[in-house]
């Protein structure tokens, strides 16, 4: 269970009057440390003078617990092709109400916000380059937490591989039934050859 501590300090006008918070009391000048649980907070603070007549002032004190969030995809060190379109979807929680809503940036650059489960923001036509996402989850209180952030990065499309022909030699002219062997080399610019 979270808490939270605070403290109410004030005086009376009354020099003989006393002052009472739950169980504890004090004159004049009162500071009460008063632990407050995640949510509505409702006291009584009872004012009292040497002729027995009271006032009542209601205290209401709301601790609200941010909320929490991260983002779910991609996962740090997707690598994307230029000029690169996908979706950044966060998870968001809040232990004590709900998400008003979950705001997505990119490299500090607001990407727009999502009111609803599953939270999401598209980015499209990302150039070259690494870059930074992040999302910011808004609770039904305003309270406000920030996501870890992930880095992705959008490297140059893929380049065709290339082959050249090695032999047979072109216009060789084989009689039937041949066996013929033929030899070619191939190269790729920005990976491997698979097969």
């Amino acid at each position: 269970v979270a808490v939270a501590a605070i403290v109410t300090t004030g005086g009376l006008d009354d020099p003989s009057g006393v002052v009472t918070l739950g169980g504890q009391s004090q004159g004049q000048t009162f500071s009460f440390p008063i632990v407050l649980s995640s949510g509505l907070n409702q006291l009584s603070l009872v004012a009292r003078d040497r002729a027995g007549n009271t006032a009542t002032l209601p205290l209401t004190y709301v601790f609200n617990l941010p909320p929490t969030v991260s983002i779910t995809s991609p996962a740090g060190g997707d690598n994307f092709t230029a000029p690169a379109a996908f979706i950044v979807t966060a998870a968001a929680t809040d232990a004590d109400g709900s998400i008003a809503r979950v705001e997505f940036f990119k490299d500090g650059l607001s990407l727009g916000s999502d009111t609803t489960f599953p939270y999401n923001a598209s980015i499209t036509d990302l150039a070259l380059g690494t870059y930074v996402l992040t999302a910011r989850a808004t609770d039904d209180r305003g309270a406000t937490s920030d996501s870890p952030p992930v880095t992705s990065s959008v490297g140059p499309p893929n380049a065709r591989p290339s082959v050249q022909w090695k032999s047979p030699a072109t216009d060789t002219q084989f009689s039937a039934p041949a066996d013929v062997r033929v030899l070619a080399t191939a190269t790729d610019t920005d990976g491997t050859i698979a097969k």
